[in-house]
């Protein structure tokens, strides 16, 4: 049915959303015109200017781009006080930056489509086909066009209004014209359905499992859409202005490190003693305009923003302290002239190579990180990505500027955040401050966790080869050897370790390996010979003789209870003369004497001529009898 009204309400919300964000909604013109072009016999010229006057009406938020513009406005993008740079920013100038078409492109860009698109309205996706026919029935027109829009808007997305990889989820916002269409077969396939059940009782049953599926689906995408905890940009933007020193310079670009400090500074009147800089804005006059009016008259010119961001350095860099956001692509190729220290998650640029102490990350606030939400989100999963870039980058500085213990702490802390990195080479670069401490235990553990991540290193398979030769794993080395190999590595170093291991067989390595524990053993170095023995326990190899020398270290340094214990797992994997002479005498140290005497007897019992058994048999059982 055709309503004057319902037209004129459509068209006003079509000229609010685009006000809003026109290159997404302007795709959907050919949807609305027809719409109006089905009914144009049942309108006349008055429905014709009412129809343009609430288009125009649902424009005018844009008017207050010129009000807002001609007084001192916090962010004054573009400056769209006059008509010239207001079609400036409307048009969206700023924004113009074509990625060229190539199948890695499309790729990432079908995928993320497919990602958003397949998976965004679940279980309802049934109702869509029903709903195409529902619709189809309606009207054949209207079907063909809400199709036909839909999968044009689709192509124009994908495949023309190309993104770069690093924001390819901008795709999400041009894509949901589209979304909105299939919103309305799903609608349109629900209502066809539920009209096909013409028994009362099947029709609530339905009706009831819907609403149910609606309730389970509700309560699930709650968890991860509700941001009422997110603190993540705000405590962010706190972090970050915590860092710098009372008046420090901050020159800043990318929207994380921008807009928490911009909300902090003008809505909550915080920290406005920092002198904040913004890259990306020192490219336009009104850019450099705002920044001389608020702080102070230095030479810059539109166009040059390297030389405008150095002159404004150059300018503070002898009044007070000067830093930067930790990632600026545009302008560190200029930053040579200056040296350039991680500090926190800033950039601290200063005339001496000083190194900052890593005790600034437990000032931090890290709330909302570890939620669910936070995994969900794009913006929020990038966001958290700083501090383990910046802990990393800091830790580097450390190591070389020799505070290995503080650079360890800090690489693994870094570990900690729940986003994907490179936790292969970060547990390299923890294994290379241990080395500095000489701790070699941490050094080969961080090693050992640097090859299960898949670090790219050749180096840190070297090392770690080096380390499990030295210590005794045998079979361990060798493939450290030949990972190191593969990975590019060729030092003499490395060459005579694979020489040397290559002909071994796998029992030659376990008797190696056997002979090095026990040489841990006779030096009273347990712990070693313990990691030695376990390994060579799980190879099930000479597990008697393994469990009597770990017996007889613990019933030397009076640990009987566990000399006891294996004593008896010797005797069971193969009896032996020696291994029950010292599961007696451990008993007997132990006060167990009666014990003692039938394991003696036992022991006889399999091995009748032997003396030693004889004799502390007769010995212990004259004191059991006097006892």
């Amino acid at each position: 049915r055709f309503e004057i009204k319902e037209v004129y309400f459509i068209s006003f919300i079509y000229g609010l959303s685009l006000s809003n964000h026109w290159p997404s909604m302007i795709i959907l013109a050919p949807v609305l015109f027809f719409v109006y072009l089905i009914n144009i016999k049942k309108t006349h010229l008055q429905h014709h200017i009412m129809l343009i006057l609430f288009f125009i009406a649902g424009l005018t938020p844009y008017i207050y781009m010129f009000i807002r513009a001609g007084v001192p406005a916090a962010l004054n993008w573009g400056n769209p006080s006059n008509l010239e740079n207001f079609i400036w920013v409307v048009s969206r100038k700023a924004y113009l930056g074509p990625v060229d078409a190539s199948w890695d492109v499309f790729r990432y860009q079908i995928m993320e489509f497919l990602k958003l698109f397949l998976t965004n309205f679940g279980w309802l996706w049934i109702f869509a086909i029903p709903g195409v026919i529902a619709v189809n029935k309606y009207s054949k027109k209207l079907n063909a066009v809400l199709l036909s829009s839909a999968l044009l808007i689709i192509f124009i997305v994908v495949f023309y209004n190309r993104t770069q990889e690093d924001v390819k989820w901008l795709i999400q916002i041009f894509i949901m014209p589209a979304e909105y269409i299939t919103g309305l077969f799903i609608s349109a396939g629900t209502v066809y359905a539920l009209s096909r059940f013409k028994n009362k009782k099947t029709y609530f049953v339905v009706m009831a499992i819907a609403a149910a599926a609606a309730g389970f689906m509700i309560s699930d995408n709650f968890k991860k859409n509700n941001h009422s905890n997110d603190y993540l940009s705000y405590d962010y933007g706190n972090n970050l202005l915590n860092t710098m020193e009372t008046g420090s310079l901050y020159v800043a670009d990318g929207d994380y490190n921008l807009m928490p400090v911009y909300y902090i500074q003008e809505i909550e009147k915080r920290r406005t003693d920092i002198i904040f800089a913004t890259a990306s804005f020192m490219i336009f006059d009104w850019g450099i305009n705002d920044f001389i009016k608020k702080y102070e008259n230095i030479p810059m010119k539109p166009f040059d923003t390297e030389r405008n961001i150095l002159n404004i350095i150059e300018n503070y860099k002898n009044k007070t302290d000067v830093y930067r956001s930790a990632f600026m692509p545009k302008l560190d190729p200029y930053m040579n002239g200056y040296t350039a220290v991680p500090k926190g998650l800033l950039v601290k640029l200063n005339p001496l190579k000083k190194t900052y102490s890593p005790a600034l990350y437990r000032m931090y606030s890290y709330r909302s990180i570890f939620e669910k939400f936070a995994k969900e989100s794009k913006n929020d999963y990038d966001l958290i990505g700083w501090y383990p870039v910046s802990m990393v980058n800091q830790a580097n500085a450390l190591l070389s500027g020799g505070y290995p213990e503080q650079a360890a702490k800090l690489y693994i802390m870094a570990l900690d955040f729940p986003i994907d990195k490179p936790e292969g080479n970060i547990y390299y670069n923890a294994s290379l401050a241990y080395a500095r401490m000489g701790d070699t235990d941490n050094e080969l553990k961080y090693l050992r966790l640097a090859a299960l991540r898949g670090t790219g290193f050749s180096s840190a398979y070297e090392r770690l080869g080096a380390l499990l030769y030295d210590r005794g794993f045998y079979k361990e080395a060798k493939k450290a050897f030949i990972e190191s190999k593969e990975r590019g590595g060729n030092t003499p170093l490395l060459q005579k370790g694979i020489d040397s291991l290559s002909p071994l067989t796998e029992l030659q390595m376990n008797e190696a390996m056997l002979n090095k524990a026990n040489q841990y053993l006779l030096g009273n170095d347990f712990k070693r010979a313990e990691e030695l023995y376990k390994l060579l326990l799980e190879n099930k190899f000479k597990r008697d003789i393994i469990y009597l020398n770990i017996g007889v270290f613990h019933y030397r340094t009076k640990n009987l209870e566990v000399a006891v214990e294996n004593f008896r797992k010797s005797n069971n994997e193969t009896a032996s003369v020696r291994a029950i002479s010292y599961l007696a005498l451990a008993l007997k140290e132990n006060g167990m004497l009666t014990e003692a005497v039938k394991e003696l007897e036992s022991g006889i019992k399999l091995f009748p001529q032997d003396k030693e058994l004889w004799g502390l048999y007769t010995k212990f059982k004259g004191e059991n009898a006097e006892q």
